[in-house]
């Protein structure tokens, strides 16, 4: 878009990813003149080097796998193979077509979108930069949505195959032995991803279990499907330094406990976590306060030090999720037109997307018992659920824990087929504060994955269903 003249805005959103968008689009829906700004593409990490791309390759990887199973329940396919180059063009192709449709959703709402990079230079003032040419707007409010970059690893070297996560989703070639330090979510869909592809895959991590902030039940499983799967995890280990060798590989050099070691590697990803992406954006000039890490600090109603400026995403944490930044653009604009919000209260699901899939929300059993000794756990296994052993996906649980004091229903933990799907009924009813003894009343269709939701809290009652009163015993902690 060309970079005109001065122009005055009602709302500037600096930032088009899931927030920036979303508080652009209901911005312009309440009528108010609004411009979004984005120095790269729309749709930002997520859509481009993200979410999407990850998933597109891991439907690819899902496919692979259950392939390979299909002689288990009668069906011959001889002689498939991976072509990579295809996949890669596949997963280009989703990408174009959401940008597109993204671009389509700007017009039709009628945002402005600039290309290029702001900073404020005044009160009510951006100037934005595009290349050679600059330019400046003025705004009555503005959101700062800039979002997180990936955390780097100072002990490793500069190379095109030392890479960090959202880098590696764009490599040419498949490595024979990749090392992914780091395993939260996105380390271990990388470690799953390039190992279903045919990578010899290393894992670290330096915290005692993967997944690290996830309920134990889901990391001890996880863990141990990993290593089944042929992913070598490491955790408790620190990689100290990396060195590229003079045949092109890399040697890591790791440590677990007392114990030295090193490794070889054809590229390295690091996926470390992230951190806010405000360095640009100037933000002493207005009296929009930074934490030490760089990100924004703003109030329970997503208002800035700057009383006309608000942030929303990545940039008020430093990480988070696409879902939980696009609830905060719809709720940062209830607060511009002068709605009472709580930021505090959104209740956020997280998914962690390799296969069987991974699926928490609320409070995991370890944090509802550094609250109260009054705790209800029950835990349904896939495996007596019929619609899993029906299409041959019996691996996993469904773990729900509820607070004993109140009966409520307070956190639901799923590693299962379809867990990102089955997760939104267990989000809605911890919402609506649901106790458990209501909860196992609804009613579900047989046979569904979902079944198994209300199992694990009859279990947790005391009133197993689909499984023997001994085995529900030992599952109700």
């Amino acid at each position: 878009m060309s970079m005109g003249d001065l122009r005055a805005f009602d709302v500037a959103v600096i930032g088009g990813g899931p927030a920036g968008y979303v508080a652009a689009i209901r911005a312009a829906q309440a009528g108010m003149h609004t411009a979004l700004i984005e120095r790269s593409e729309l749709g930002g990490t997520c859509l481009n080097r993200g979410c999407i791309p990850t998933k597109a390759m891991l439907h690819v990887a899902k496919s692979l796998v259950s392939l390979r199973h299909l002689n288990d329940i009668g069906v011959r396919i001889d002689g498939f193979a991976l072509d990579y180059e295809q996949m890669l063009k596949w997963r280009d192709r989703v990408v174009e077509n959401l940008r597109r449709g993204l671009m389509h959703l700007m017009r039709s709402n009628g945002v402005e979108v600039i290309c290029g990079e702001a900073s404020f230079t005044g009160v009510n003032e951006l100037t934005v930069t595009h290349g050679e040419e600059e330019s400046k707007l003025r705004f009555k409010k503005a959101i700062i949505a800039t979002g997180s970059k990936p955390r780097s690893l100072r002990c490793l070297p500069e190379h095109d195959l030392c890479l960090l996560a959202e880098q590696a989703l764009f490599m040419r070639q498949l490595p024979k032995r990749i090392a992914i330090i780091g395993a939260g979510a996105i380390g271990v869909e990388m470690a799953w991803l390039f190992k279903s592809l045919g990578s010899d895959v290393t894992l670290f991590e330096l915290m005692p279990k993967v997944l690290p902030t996830m309920d134990g039940s889901i990391s001890r499983s996880v863990e141990a499907h990993l290593r089944k799967f042929g992913i070598d995890v490491l955790t408790e280990t620190n990689v100290t330094l990396g060195e590229l060798t003079e045949d092109g590989s890399f040697k890591l050099r790791f440590q677990r406990g007392q114990e030295a070691s090193v490794g070889l590697f054809d590229a390295v990803i690091v996926a470390i976590g992230r951190v806010p992406d405000t360095a640009t954006i100037n933000a002493e000039a207005v009296g929009v306060n930074l934490g030490s890490d760089g990100r924004v600090i703003v109030d329970n109603s997503l208002r800035t030090t700057a009383p006309h400026i608000y942030a929303i995403g990545d940039v008020i944490r430093g990480g988070g999720f696409a879902h939980q930044a696009m609830a905060e653009g719809e709720l940062v604009v209830e607060a511009i037109l002068g709605g009472n919000i709580d930021v505090e209260s959104l209740l956020i699901p997280a998914c962690v997307f390799i296969h069987p899939e991974v699926a928490s929300v609320g409070l995991t059993e370890e944090e509802l018992r550094q609250c109260t000794d009054s705790v209800l756990v029950g835990e349904f296994q896939m495996r007596a659920n019929g619609r899993a052993l029906a299409c041959n996906e019996a691996e996993g649980f469904v773990k729900v824990v509820g607070d004993g004091r109140t009966g409520k229903l307070v956190g639901v933990h799923i590693f299962s087929a379809q867990a990102g799907e089955i997760i939104n009924e267990a989000t809605l009813a911890i919402q609506l504060g649901l106790k458990l003894d209501e909860f196992v009343k609804l009613i579900h269709p047989h046979p569904t994955l979902s079944e198994a939701l209300c199992e694990s809290a009859k279990i947790a009652i005391g009133k197993p269903l689909h499984m023997p009163k001994l085995v529900a015993r030992l599952r109700r902690r």
